[in-house]
């Protein structure tokens, strides 16, 4: 698989980076519904130098249909 990020902001002096890429989530409700779930949508790292590696600081899920009621959506985290 391919992914594209882009580099919205970058201060390599401190550091830190904010980066967004696409995602798509393929849920199926095994348990519940037997249904496939997709879940588009855009994410957005706030990422952190730590001891040489970057670290994840933040992360913002944005999701192309989030106007649209939405169930549980923990497995996003």
């Amino acid at each position: 698989a391919r992914v594209t990020i882009e580099i919205l902001e970058a201060d390599p002096v401190a550091g830190t980076y904010l980066v967004t890429a696409s995602q798509v989530v393929h849920e199926f409700a095994a348990q519940s519904s037997a249904r496939l779930q997709v879940w588009p949508g855009r994410v957005t790292y706030r990422l952190r130098r730590v001891d040489g590696s970057l670290r994840m600081a933040a992360k913002v899920v944005e999701l192309v249909h989030a106007t649209e009621p939405q169930p549980n959506l923990t497995f996003l985290l």
